[in-house]
C-alpha cells in the first residue's frame, strides 16, 4: 500500500502493517526462538564459543530469548498461541539461568547480576519464582558493587534500569548519564561506527524503558529524529538488518510523527523476514552454511539468524502496544535551520581553496560567481541521479548484496522520498569511504535538484570543508605526500571548491527565500 503523505500516528504511520500480520511475524521470532533453545546444549557444544570469562555464547542467548519473552509479555491481548510459546520459552531457560554456577558467579562476582539480573527478572515477571536466586542478585545490586567495573554509559545506563526491574521501583539516576551519551552528542553516522550505532539504540532502550517514559527535557526528539533518519538511511545501503531494527525500535520508543526512512526501512525488513522466513544477521555467510550439514548446519543457522530475530520479534511486539498518547504530542519532527553559519564556514574553505590555487598557478573563478560543479548526467531526475552515482562509489558498488534494490517496486513511500534516502545514505557511504568525489558531486546534485534539506546533506558538506588542509588543499590524504600528489590536489581542490561554492550558494538562497525543507 502506497502512501506519500505522512499518517497521524507513530503506529499507523511508521508501520503500515495489520495486527494479524504483526502477530505471525511475531510467532516467527517466538518458533524460531523454541526450536534453537530447545536444541542449546548441542549448539553450545559445537559452538564452544565465551563472550567474557565468565559467559558463554549459549548463556547470551538465553539472556536474549528471555528479554524477548519480559517484552512480549508486556503486550496486552496477545493469541493464546503467543502466550504458549512464552511459557515453553520460560520452561526451557529456567535451568539456563538459575543454576548453581551462576549461583556462584553471583556470589564472586556481583556486577554478573546485571547479565544474570535480566533473564532473573523475565522468569519472575512471568512467574517462575526463585527466592534464593532472588535474594543473591538483589544482594548484589544492593552492595554497590555492582558498579565495581568500568562500564560505557549505556551499560551504565541498563544497570539503573534493570535495578528498576529487580526492585520494582521507578529508576533514577539516568538523566545523570546524559552527558556522556551520544544522546546528547553531535553525533552523526558520517562519524559513527557500528558500536557506536548500537550504543545510540541501547542508551533509548534503557533510558525510555523500552517505550514506557519519554525523553527527558535534556535530549531533543527533533535532533534524535534526523540522527536516526541518517542512521537508518547508512543502514539501508549497508544492509545491516540488525541495526535497523534496533532503530526503528528507537523510532517507536520516542513516538512522533513518521518519516519515510523508517516506513522504507520497515518496509525492507518485513520484505525480507516475508522471504527467507527470518532475518538474517550481518555475519551469515550463506556459503559457509552451505558447506555444513546436520547438526553443525543448525547451530551456525541459528547463531547467524537469531539475534536479529529476535529484534524483529520485538519491534513487532512493541508495534502491537498501542502508542502512548503523549508519545504523539510535543515538538514536530521538522524545524528551520540557521544556514547562515554552515554557509559562512563554507565560504571560508572556498577562500582558502582559491589561495592555494592561485599558489599553484591555477586560475580560479572570479570572487562572487557560482559556477556549476564538474559536468554531470543529463538526467533531471533525482532518483535517476543518484542511482547513477551509487555505480561511482566503488565500495557501494561492490560490497553488498544490495538487498534494497529488491523490495523498491512496492516500497510505500514516494519517489523523490526514496531519492532523498539513497542520496543520503549515499553521502554518509561516500564520507566514511572517503570518496569525497563521489562525495562533491551528490552534494552538487542536491543543490540543482528539489530534494528537501536534510540534517545528511549539511553535515556532509561541513565535513568535506573540514577537510581541508592548512595551506589550502581540500583532501587529508594530501597529507601524507602521496605520490602525484601536488598534481591531484590541485585537480580535486578545484573539484571539491566548485562542489561547495553550490552548496554555499543554495543555503543562502534557502536563508533568503525563509523556506526551509527540512527532513
Amino acid at each position: 500500500m502506497k502512501r506519500d503523505s505522512l499518517a497521524a500516528s507513530a503506529f499507523d504511520g511508521i508501520f503500515s502493517r495489520s495486527r494479524p500480520q504483526l502477530i505471525a511475524f511475531l510467532l516467527s521470532a517466538l518458533d524460531s526462538a523454541r526450536s534453537g533453545i530447545k536444541c542449546l546444549d548441542t549448539h553450545n557444544a559445537i559452538w564452544q564459543e565465551e563472550i567474557d570469562p565468565v559467559a558463554t555464547l549459549a548463556d547470551k542467548v538465553v539472556v536474549e530469548t528471555l528479554l524477548f519473552v519480559m517484552l512480549a509479555r508486556r503486550i496486552e491481548a496477545l493469541p493464546d498461541a503467543v502466550h504458549a510459546s512464552l511459557d515453553d520459552l520460560c520452561g526451557a531457560c529456567n535451568a539456563w539461568v538459575r543454576n548453581p554456577k551462576n549461583a556462584m558467579l553471583l556470589t564472586r562476582h556481583p556486577h554478573t547480576a546485571v547479565t544474570l539480573g535480566i533473564g532473573h527478572v523475565a522468569l519472575t515477571q512471568s512467574g517462575y519464582i526463585d527466592n534464593d536466586f532472588d535474594s543473591l542478585v538483589r544482594r548484589a545490586f544492593s552492595s554497590g558493587r555492582i558498579h565495581a567495573i568500568e562500564r560505557l554509559p549505556y551499560r551504565a545506563m541498563e544497570v539503573l534500569w534493570l535495578k528498576s526491574q529487580v526492585f520494582q521501583q521507578p529508576s533514577t539516576g539516568l538523566p545523570e548519564l546524559l552527558p556522556a551519551s551520544l544522546l546528547v552528542a553531535p553525533a552523526h553516522p558520517v562519524y559513527m561506527t557500528e558500536a557506536d550505532c548500537y550504543a545510540l539504540t541501547h542508551a533509548l532502550m534503557y533510558l525510555t524503558d523500552f517505550g514506557r517514559n519519554g525523553l527527558p527535557p535534556s535530549v531533543s526528539p527533533i535532533r534524535l529524529r534526523r540522527l536516526l533518519d541518517a542512521a537508518l538511511a547508512w543502514n539501508i545501503l549497508g544492509e545491516n538488518l540488525d541495526l535497523l531494527g534496533e532503530l526503528l525500535m528507537a523510532h517507536v520508543f520516542i513516538g512522533g510523527l513518521s518519516s519515510p526512512y523508517a516506513r522504507f526501512a520497515w518496509h525492507m525488513l518485513a520484505a525480507t523476514w516475508t522471504q527467507f522466513g527470518f532475518l538474517p544477521c550481518p555475519s551469515l555467510d550463506p556459503k559457509q552454511y552451505q558447506a555444513l550439514s546436520g547438526d553443525e548446519a543448525l547451530a551456525y543457522a541459528f547463531k547467524h539468524t537469531y539475534h536479529t530475530t529476535y529484534v524483529g520479534g520485538i519491534l513487532c511486539a512493541l508495534l502491537l502496544d498501542p502508542p502512548r498518547a503523549d508519545a504523539l504530542s510535543g515538538d514536530s519532527p521538522t524545524d528551520r535551520w540557521d544556514f547562515k553559519p554552515l554557509a559562512d564556514k563554507l565560504d571560508e574553505a572556498i577562500a582558502g581553496a582559491q589561495r592555494f590555487l592561485a599558489a599553484q598557478g591555477e586560475s580560479a573563478w572570479p570572487a562572487g560567481d557560482e559556477p556549476a560543479a564538474e559536468p554531470t548526467s543529463s538526467t533531471r531526475d533525482a532518483l535517476a541521479l543518484v542511482a547513477l552515482r551509487m555505480t561511482e562509489c566503488r565500495t557501494l558498488d561492490k560490497a553488498h548484496s544490495r538487498q534494497w534494490t529488491k523490495v523498491l517496486a512496492d516500497a510505500p513511500i514516494g519517489h523523490s522520498e526514496l531519492a532523498l534516502i539513497l542520496s543520503d545514505g549515499l553521502l554518509i557511504h561516500a564520507a566514511k569511504e572517503y570518496e569525497l568525489g563521489v562525495l562533491s558531486r551528490v552534494l552538487a546534485d542536491r543543490t540543482r535538484g528539489d530534494l528537501p534539506v536534510s540534517a545528511t546533506f549539511l553535515e556532509a558538506a561541513e565535513f568535506l570543508a573540514d577537510q581541508q588542509l592548512p595551506n589550502g588543499a581540500i583532501g587529508a590524504h594530501f597529507a601524507a605526500g602521496e605520490q602525484n600528489a601536488a598534481a591531484l590536489s590541485v585537480a580535486l581542490t578545484k573539484s571539491m571548491a566548485l562542489a561547495l561554492v553550490s552548496v554555499s550558494g543554495f543555503l543562502r538562497r534557502q536563508a533568503a527565500y525563509k523556506t526551509h525543507d527540512t527532513a
